[in-house]
């Protein structure tokens, strides 16, 4: 865990090509398609090397990553979500809660949507911290106590420790009001945000960060009940290397399965137990299936449409968010109607943070409400017009009713929070245009350029004369 971020060596980067896309020795990114080429520093990479590394640039003091990822399995691939490789994509923005996983100490510049101090955290790696509590209390006592021992704790909070990063399941919504990357060690951190998985727990994928959902469906859990935990089998101080590893868990496995034919004893356990597959959302890459399977068998691929809360029950507002993003991905319509249904019941309820509220404002557009959406994104942009997705669409609704110079300045506010937005970007230099203003016209699509080097939408505004 100490090794899943920080600022990239030679080392780290072999030669190689893939897509559009050139790495070279000396931390260089090289991308040409058509017209377009040019060059990105690799600044930051987050992932230990053991599944997968990814690499981040910067610029403007925003974070972004680039759409190729170093597989342990593969070499250079494409990063998750980049596979069709239809256009250079350099936009994707590095957000608090995809670093905080990696890194110790976020210096997340507030407002922003990726913007941060330099360097992004204030120490590279998952540090002593993220586990045992702040060490600050420790050193008030001369070093007699003050340090939280996960094993020390009560099972759900001490399962807690492990579930900040581990526990994603197929959505994971933050409750209003509460940041999971605020959770301390010795919190229940089912009180920061729930989990959603599929009704249905072998339609659950394996996937980056499925591991304890997917222990929770074990055979082994289920007897065992609350005295099976990760840190039953791992030792999150060291790893056991590559020659040593059979023996090491099959060790752990016999401290529970004392009845195993003597024939057996001397097996890895692990290649028919807990065999390693591709990840549903990471083509490339390769993690522990923790489902413990008795017979072993290929994941399914299918998926039930029930969704359910991994613990406690599912409110309508966490819900209704997590049936909002699922939508986005398999554009069902059913799923959208779901998600509006949940969301206009927690809106009944009096639910108004700004990231339900963004949520639900775009389902009542799509749905044909705009009258609707119009005031609960004017809503948030009062309130944390840190949601961009908010503004961009705020903005689209001012133009259509004349309102451009509304529309204009919550189009410039949700660039200057999140540089990148490709929609934002072209909306803002066509409405320049449109009013004779091109030289500004020019500079925003020029400077959008950085992130979209090949989009035609802003070419074409670039040859308008």
């Amino acid at each position: 865990m100490a090794l899943t971020s920080g600022v990239p060596e030679k080392s780290m980067w072999p030669s190689g090509e893939v897509a559009h896309y050139r790495m070279e020795g000396e931390l260089t990114f090289d991308f040409s398609r058509e017209q377009a080429k040019g060059e990105r520093k690799a600044a930051y990479f987050i992932g230990s090397g053991a599944a997968a590394r990814s690499f981040l640039w910067q610029t403007r003091g925003f974070l972004f990553q680039l759409p190729v990822t170093w597989y342990a399995a593969q070499g250079w691939g494409l990063s998750p979500g980049y596979e069709n490789g239809a256009t250079l994509q350099l936009a994707r923005p590095i957000e608090p809660e995809c670093l905080g996983c990696h890194t110790s100490r976020v210096k997340a510049i507030a407002g922003t949507v990726n913007g941060y101090e330099w360097p992004p955290a204030n120490e590279p790696g998952i540090g002593c911290e993220r586990c045992h509590g702040g060490g600050s209390e420790h050193i008030r006592r001369a070093g007699r106590g003050g340090i939280v021992n996960p094993v020390k704790l009560p099972p759900l909070r001490r399962d807690g420790v492990c579930a900040q990063c581990h526990l994603t399941g197929v959505e994971r919504v933050a409750f209003a009001g509460r940041d999971p990357s605020a959770f301390r060690p010795g919190e229940d951190f089912h009180t920061y945000a729930t989990a959603f998985v599929w009704n249905d727990a072998s339609a659950n994928p394996v996937h980056v960060a499925s591991h304890f959902e997917r222990l929770a469906t074990s055979g082994c859990a289920k007897a065992a009940g609350e005295k099976l935990w990760c840190g039953s089998c791992h030792d999150s101080h060291s790893i056991p290397p590559p020659a040593e590893r059979a023996a090491f868990y099959r060790k752990k496995c016999l401290a529970c399965h004392t009845a195993l034919e003597p024939a057996k004893r001397d097996q890895d356990c692990r290649a028919c137990h807990m065999p390693s597959v591709r990840a549903a959302d990471a083509k490339g890459a390769f993690f522990t299936d923790h489902s413990i399977p008795r017979r072993p068998g290929a994941v399914p691929e299918s998926r039930s449409r029930g969704l359910r809360a991994f613990r406690g029950q599912a409110a309508p507002r966490e819900a209704g968010i997590a049936w909002a993003r699922i939508a986005h991905q398999s554009q069902i319509a059913e799923d959208y109607e779901r998600a509006l249904s949940l969301l206009r019941e927690a809106y009944s309820a009096g639910a108004r943070d700004p990231a339900m509220l963004t949520t639900l404002a775009f389902l009542e557009d799509r749905a044909g409400g705009e009258d609707r959406a119009l005031p609960l994104y004017e809503l948030v942009q009062q309130t944390d017009p840190s949601q961009t997705e908010a503004l961009v669409n705020l903005g689209a609704i001012y133009a259509k009713r004349g309102r451009y110079t509304d529309a204009g300045r919550v189009w410039n506010e949700a660039v200057k929070r999140s540089p990148g937005l490709e929609a934002a970007c072209v909306k803002l230099a066509t409405l320049h245009l449109a009013t004779e203003r091109k030289t500004e016209s020019r500079a925003t699509a020029q400077s959008c350029l950085e992130f979209h080097p090949d989009s035609p939408a802003l070419r074409e505004i670039l040859s308008a004369r």
